[in-house]
C-alpha cells in the first residue's frame, strides 16, 4: 500500500510531481528527501517515490483511488 504525501514541484526538473510512501514494503528509492531537498517524512530507507504527475496519470490513479474507496465503503 502507498500513500500520497506531497504534490508540487521538485527542483531541477520540469512538471509536478506526486510523491508517494510506500507503507509496509522497501518498494521505493529513498526516504521523502532528493538531492539534498526534504519534500516529505523521512520514511523508512527506500518508503518514497516521486511520480511524474502528467494529467493521464493523475485521472488514471485518482479513477482507481475512487473506485477502491466505494469498494471499502459499500
Amino acid at each position: 500500500a502507498a500513500c500520497p504525501v506531497y504534490v508540487g514541484e521538485v527542483d531541477g526538473r520540469a512538471g509536478t510531481f506526486v510523491g508517494v510512501e510506500f507503507l509496509k514494503a522497501a518498494a521505493g528509492r529513498h526516504d521523502g528527501e532528493l538531492q539534498g531537498v526534504r519534500y516529505f517524512g523521512p520514511t523508512q530507507p527506500n518508503h518514497g517515490l516521486f511520480i511524474k504527475a502528467d494529467g493521464d496519470a493523475l485521472q488514471l490513479h485518482a479513477d482507481s483511488f475512487l473506485s477502491s474507496m466505494k469498494e471499502i465503503l459499500d
